[in-house]
């Protein structure tokens, strides 16, 4: 079994959200970064192997 995390992180193109996604690869987890848009969180975040953007609206 691993030992690396998956973070599920919603609102992640602004905010707190992205602040939270933005750390969590860096040490070393695995983020599931999801805002309305995919591009919100790439422009955001940029590119990571951690990181996955996914579409996703919570309302």
């Amino acid at each position: 079994m691993s030992d690396t995390n998956v973070w599920l992180v919603t609102g992640a193109g602004r905010g707190l959200g992205v602040d939270i996604a933005r750390a969590a690869p860096d040490a070393g987890h695995r983020v599931v970064a999801t805002a309305r848009k995919t591009e919100a969180v790439t422009a955001a975040l940029g590119e990571h192997e951690n990181l996955l953007a996914v579409a996703h609206d919570e309302t």
